[in-house]
Formats: structure tokens, C-alpha cells, sequence
């Protein structure tokens, strides 16, 4: 664990005992006095997240309903999502097989995705889920046939 850090972008790598290593960054950001935690009924919480350049705050006017098949239509091509910063705030239900590429998704306090029977959930190449300051509910599914798929490359 790493302790008193300032805000600033931190190269990190790990190497595996073939010598084989894989490497990236981390931003941490300076938490204001709002940090904790963007809701519904408080829309000033968690600014030190929702104020990040490019990230789409969900729901929103064009994505209402927190689905796959919405995100898709809106921000995605060809079943991927790639690039894209998320701020989620509810349940994002997986009700078409989606495929996250370079995202970051970060989630409010009780936020949670439920994957439907039978679609695929893929987050790929250096996609980050992250709560935003408390603890998300994690990723749900309760059938064998859903399935979500975390990979990475070295």
C-alpha cells in the first residue's frame, strides 16, 4: 500500500518471474471537501469524479434508462464501447452483450451491474470499475449462463 501521495499521474509495472511485464498509469486526483459521494438527491457529491474531463455522468437526458442496449445506442459500435469515462449512479443491467475497451467506470455508493440470462459482459484492455469513494454493490449474476469476462495482456 502506498500512503501520502500527491495528486499526480504514477507510472506503474509488474513483472511476473518469466521477466514478462505489463505497465500503465494511475491519476490520482486531489479529493475536495464533496468527494463522498454523488447521488440522485446530490448532485454536487463526488465533483472531484464527475469534474474529470470527458466523463459522461449516467443516467443523463439521452441514456435515462441505465441498460447495455442504451449505452450501446448512445456512446458504443458494434457491441464495443471504447475510450469512454463513466460516473454510474444505479443498477447498470446487462440486457445485451456489451464489451467495455480502455474505459473507466466509476460507480456511487449501492451502484451495482446485473447481468441478464444469456449476454455477455467483457471488460478489456486496461478498463478500470472502480466505486467512487464507498463500496459498490459489484457485479451480479445469477444463472450459469451470464457471464462476465475480465482480461488483461502482458
Amino acid at each position: 500500500m502506498l500512503t501520502g501521495l500527491n495528486a499526480s499521474t504514477y507510472p506503474i509495472i509488474a513483472t511476473d518471474a518469466n521477466g514478462c511485464s505489463v505497465s500503465t498509469s494511475v491519476t490520482l486526483y486531489q479529493p475536495n471537501a464533496n468527494h463522498c459521494c454523488s447521488t440522485t438527491s446530490n448532485q454536487n457529491a463526488g465533483s472531484n469524479i464527475a469534474s474529470q474531463p470527458n466523463i459522461i455522468l449516467l443516467p443523463n437526458s439521452q441514456v435515462s434508462s441505465l441498460t447495455a442496449n442504451n449505452l450501446l445506442a448512445n456512446y458504443g459500435s458494434g457491441g464495443v464501447i471504447q475510450g469512454k469515462k463513466f460516473y454510474i449512479d444505479g443498477i447498470l443491467t446487462i440486457d445485451d452483450n456489451i464489451m467495455f475497451n480502455q474505459c473507466d467506470i466509476y460507480f456511487t455508493t449501492g451502484s451495482k451491474i446485473t447481468v441478464n440470462a444469456g449476454k455477455n459482459l467483457h471488460i478489456v484492455q486496461n478498463s478500470t470499475l472502480q466505486a467512487s469513494c464507498a463500496m459498490w454493490d459489484g457485479i451480479y449474476a445469477s444463472n450459469a449462463v451470464h457471464k462476465f469476462i475480465l482480461t488483461t495482456q502482458l
